[in-house]
């Protein structure tokens, strides 16, 4: 059975594709150095009939050993080892540079000379930045305005050239606010569904940073999975560029709302200063996606939110920060 890399497999996203992808008869791989994913979060990701269908190496993607042991047996790669957070991206650029640049740059070498067959790459909607265009499509200009987001247009320009360059079969996944089991509740930088699940169990105002009327693409994560496996369907996709996402759009007034109804509360969110690198609007056009593979999104946002606040409730102890 062929086998997949997940850098960052032990994070929020990574961990859900292993899980999705460990049960439909693949053999994953998981580079992790665990400063923010959990071993935890890969107990879902082993095959009943193969408990070593998953490989955990522990170490960093700028560690050229680590990596070489990682890629062994490899056929694919999935690439979302990286620092993710716009806010924290100001406070240290150059951090963000080497991890996010460097390390892709890293691993599309040693997926060179190792000869994978296709090499996904995680990018974001935040390289549109506040751009006019809404929905988003793949061929507008862009305009980011994080250091986080220029890295991930670094990204996706080297995994484009290593393609043109050298024929790997690379593709960049722009994803748009993915939500799902297992996110991370880091304090300071929690991302908006599980701080609101989080605050709304403890009975607290959510904190909303503007006027609450920004729009987001929310994605539930398995739609995320479902995408890398079509790509993975197709032979013919190489150097390409997509949005993964719903193609929808949601305010995160009305987001707030969607969750007070769902876990049976009425708690009024708390206000706050906009954050810098937050951009007013997200929303993709996923006509290029659905267009040259079967991509479709499978789960609407009313019914991922419910799977969501489901699961947390039922695992607690994710809602509780260190």
């Amino acid at each position: 059975m062929a086998r997949i890399l997940i850098t960052g497999g032990a994070g929020f996203i990574g961990s859900n594709l292993a899980d999705y992808f460990v049960h439909r008869g693949y053999d994953i791989s998981v580079l992790d150095d665990f400063s923010s994913g959990k071993e935890e979060n890969l107990n879902y990701c082993q095959r009943l009939d193969d408990r070593k269908s998953t490989r955990i190496i522990r170490g960093d993607i700028c560690d050229p050993k680590k990596v070489e042991e990682a890629l062994l047996d490899c056929d694919y790669v999935f690439h979302l080892a990286a620092l993710r957070s716009v806010p924290k991206s100001f406070e240290t650029p150059q951090e963000y540079e080497q991890i996010n640049v460097l390390g892709t740059l890293k691993l599309l070498e040693a997926s060179r000379v190792h000869k994978i067959k296709k090499f996904i790459f995680a990018s974001s909607s935040s390289v549109y930045g506040n751009s006019r265009h809404i929905p988003a499509h793949e061929d507008q200009q862009l305009d980011p305005i994080s250091p986080y987001a220029v890295s991930k247009l670094n990204g996706e320009h080297y995994c484009r050239m290593y393609f043109l360059s050298h024929g790997l079969p690379t593709v960049s996944l722009r994803y748009f606010n993915v939500f799902g089991p297992r996110q991370s509740l880091e304090n300071k930088y929690a991302v908006v569904i599980p701080k609101f699940i989080q605050c709304l169990y403890d009975n607290k105002p959510p904190p909303i940073y503007g006027d609450g009327g920004q729009t987001r693409d929310f994605t539930y994560v398995e739609n995320l999975a479902f995408a890398h496996e079509q790509i993975l369907k197709s032979s013919t996709i190489g150097g390409v560029v997509f949005n993964a996402a719903c193609g929808n759009r949601c305010s995160v007034l009305k987001l707030c709302e969607k969750l007070n109804r769902l876990m049976r509360k009425d708690i009024k969110p708390s206000f706050f200063d906009k954050r810098p690198g937050d951009v007013l609007h997200t929303q993709s056009d996923i006509s290029k996606i659905t267009r040259l593979t079967d991509y479709r999104p499978q789960i609407a946002l009313d019914q991922g939110l419910e799977k969501t606040a489901k699961w947390f409730l039922s695992h607690p102890h994710y809602l509780k920060t260190s």
